[in-house]
C-alpha cells in the first residue's frame, strides 16, 4: 500500500493484475510485494520531480530480484510521464540470486506479452512494450560493466541511460563492495546518465529486529561439543537488513563521480491485515539473511527458528497495541537518492583508467578461479 507522504503523478494497476502465470495466478500480490512496490513508486516519482532528462541508452535494474520493476515499469513509463517522453527503453536486469533470475526472466516475458495485449489499437496493432533482458546471476561488485552475459553467452553492453537500484543496496554489506558497485555504475552510464537508488534506513523493522535478536540470543552461541543448535557469532548481525545513514550513502555516491540532486529519508506507513503478513514479506526478501547465523542447521531446524522469530514478533506487536482483528500498521524508513553522472574535465582519462582497473580486477578473478594444472 503506497505511502501517503508522496502524491504520485501516475497510477499502477493492482499488483495482482500485473502479471499472471499460464494458470491465471498472480506472480505479485499486495501482501508479498506491496512494500517493494511502494518503494519503487516513490523512487520513480522523485526521479520525475528531479526534472532530469534521460540520455540515450537502456535502463539497468541493478538488483532486479524477481522482476517487480519489469512488471510495473510500463505503467510508470508509458502511463505516468506527462511532461516529457522517456521512450520505449530496453531494461536490463542483473541479480546475484539464480532463483530470482529465473523468475525475473519469466516476469519479463509475461509482462511483454500482457502489456502489449492491453495496449493494442487500430493505430498500433502490436501494442506497447519495453524490451527486457535478464543477465545470468552475478555480483554487482564484480560484474564486467562492458559485457552482457545471458545463458553463458557474452555480448557487448552498450552505455546506460539510467541505473535503477531499488531496496537492494543495503544488502551489499561491505563498504568496499558498495564502492566497487558504484564504480561499475559510473562507467556503465552515458554522459548525463541518471542513478536512482533507495535503501533501508535506520529504524526500519524495529519490532522484527528486536524479535530476531531475542530469539538468536535465546539459542545461545554455537559450540560443536556443547551447543550445536546455537547461532554462530562470527556471522551474526544485529541488523541483517544492513540499514545505513543517508549521509553515508550520499558521500559514497558523490565520491564515486556523481552529483546528488535529491537525497531524502522518508517514514512510510504500510498497513497489513495481520503481523504475519508483514513477516511473510520479510521472509520473501530476506529470510536467508536473517537465518545466516544458523545456516549450519538442517533446513527443518532453520524453519523452526524462523517460526520462533514470527511468534516473538507477534508478541511484540501485541505489546505495542495490536489486537486480533485489527490491521497491523508498520512504519518503514527509507533513503532515496537521485543523482547524475558528473562530467570529467576535458582530456581527463580518469574514466578510462577506472574501467581498466575494473576489467583488470575481473580478469584477475577469472584467473584465480581456474583450477591449477
Amino acid at each position: 500500500m503506497a505511502p501517503k507522504i508522496i502524491e504520485y503523478s501516475f497510477e499502477l494497476p493492482p499488483l495482482e493484475e500485473l502479471v499472471k502465470d499460464t494458470e491465471g495466478r498472480p506472480l505479485f500480490t499486495q501482501i508479498s510485494h506491496g512494500l517493494q512496490a511502494a518503494n519503487q513508486m516513490t523512487l520513480w516519482e522523485l526521479y520525475l520531480r528531479s526534472g532530469l532528462p534521460l540520455p540515450k541508452g537502456a535502463i539497468l535494474d541493478a538488483g532486479c530480484g524477481d522482476g517487480l520493476f519489469f512488471a510495473i515499469a510500463p505503467a510508470m513509463i508509458f502511463d505516468g510521464v506527462k511532461k516529457r517522453e522517456i521512450g520505449r527503453r530496453t531494461v536490463i536486469g542483473v541479480d546475484l540470486d539464480e532463483r530470482k533470475v529465473r523468475k525475473a526472466r519469466l516476469v519479463a516475458n509475461l509482462t511483454t506479452a500482457n502489456y502489449a495485449a492491453r495496449t493494442r489499437s487500430e493505430q498500433r496493432p502490436e501494442g506497447f512494450s519495453l524490451t527486457y533482458y535478464v543477465q545470468d546471476a552475478q555480483d554487482l561488485a564484480k560484474m564486467d560493466p562492458m559485457q552482457m552475459v545471458i545463458d553463458g553467452k557474452q555480448s557487448r553492453l552498450q552505455k546506460m541511460a539510467m541505473v535503477w537500484s531499488n531496496s537492494m543496496f543495503h544488502w551489499v554489506k561491505e563498504p568496499r563492495d558498495k564502492y566497487a558497485a558504484l564504480a561499475r555504475f559510473y562507467v556503465m552510464l552515458n554522459k548525463g546518465g541518471v542513478l536512482c537508488m533507495s535503501m533501508s534506513a535506520g529504524g526500519t523493522a524495529r519490532d522484527f529486529l528486536e524479535a530476531y535478536n531475542n530469539v538468536m540470543h535465546g539459542l545461545g552461541t554455537y559450540n560443536l561439543a556443547a551447543n550445536h543448535s546455537g547461532y554462530r557469532r562470527a556471522v551474526f548481525e544485529p541488523d541483517p537488513i544492513g540499514s545505513r545513514p543517508l549521509d553515508e550513502l550520499t558521500n559514497m555516491v558523490e565520491e564515486s563521480g556523481f552529483e546528488v540532486l535529491m537525497g531524502v529519508n522518508l517514514k512510510e506507513d504500510v498497513s497489513y491485515k495481520h503481523p504475519l503478513e508483514y513477516a511473510n514479506a520479510v521472509r520473501i526478501y530476506g529470510m536467508d539473511a536473517f537465518l545466516n547465523p544458523v545456516s549450519h542447521l538442517a533446513r527443518s531446524a532453520q524453519v523452526r527458528v524462523w517460526k520462533s522469530i514470527e511468534y516473538e514478533f507477534m508478541l511484540r506487536a501485541a505489546n505495542s497495541g495490536w489486537r486480533v482483528g485489527q490491521p497491523y500498521r508498520y512504519s518503514q524508513f527509507n533513503s532515496y537518492i537521485v543523482a547524475v553522472k558528473k562530467e570529467l574535465p576535458e582530456g581527463s582519462s580518469a574514466e578510462e583508467k577506472l574501467l581498466q582497473a575494473i576489467r583488470g580486477e575481473a580478469l584477475s578473478a577469472q584467473i584465480a578461479a581456474q583450477p591449477l594444472m
